[in-house]
């Protein structure tokens, strides 16, 4: 559970099965990738999604998943999710340093509460290596 202000480093959980996929649609091709993350009262998951996911590169993220790529105009997101508080990202980037055998790079991520709580949690910053199984 995330309470109040988070400063912290929280790992992606080692023993709980992550899920990425790459789905190839009419629509163009998305990537989404689930992590579990792990550390003491810190249960919660972390979902990257990129919608026109075309390989290696930087993907913007913004308010209103506005998309921001200038190649192919995906919309990308983060969110974090724990029991009590849901949290969306406004600003930052997704890099795909490799997307073979399988895609992994950096966050680097403004997110908002979803909903207002109380007590009502701050904006949180986060950034880090993350690698699909």
């Amino acid at each position: 559970m995330f309470r109040g202000a988070v400063n912290a480093c929280v790992p992606l959980a080692t023993n709980s099965q992550a899920a990425c996929t790459i789905r190839e649609g009419v629509s163009g091709t998305s990537l989404e990738a689930v992590f579990h993350l792990a550390g003491p009262s810190r249960d919660g998951a972390l979902t990257i999604f990129i919608k026109g996911y075309s390989g290696g590169g930087t993907y913007g993220l913004s308010p209103g998943e506005e998309p921001t790529r200038a190649r192919s105009r995906p919309t990308s997101k983060v969110a974090l999710d724990s029991a009590t508080v849901s949290w969306h990202s406004i600003a930052g980037s997704i890099q795909i340093f490799s997307s073979r055998p399988s895609p992994w790079g950096l966050v680097t991520a403004a997110l908002d509460p979803e909903a207002p709580t109380t007590p009502s949690p701050s904006r949180l910053s986060l950034s880090g290596l993350w690698r699909c199984p």
